[in-house]
């Protein structure tokens, strides 16, 4: 016996309704501060680091609240990196 139906379902994405933002500063210590709402700021502490050749223990992640869940795509490094970037370039420290 072959049973045959056409079945249809809704299209289903997981995408946050906040959008990819963060902040990044400079303490006087020199230590580059950046918040996100990153779900994974161990790794990102870490690519930080890694893209901007600084050493890890003068970067510093601080985990923001991440809304009404990430669904696992807040785990990449999306503006972390630029932001921290344009930080140290407006000291002059990175070009």
């Amino acid at each position: 016996m072959i049973f045959e139906n056409e079945i249809k379902v809704p299209i289903v994405q997981h995408v946050p309704i906040e959008p990819a933002v963060s902040l990044a500063y400079l303490e006087n210590d020199g230590t580059l501060v950046v918040h996100s709402a990153n779900q994974g700021p161990h790794i990102l502490r870490k690519t930080i680091s890694k893209a901007l050749g600084l050493n890890l223990d003068s970067v510093r992640v601080i985990k923001t609240l991440v809304g009404r869940g990430g669904f696992g795509v807040k785990q990449d490094a999306v503006l972390e990196p630029l932001n921290g970037a344009l930080a140290l370039a407006e000291k002059g420290l990175f070009s």
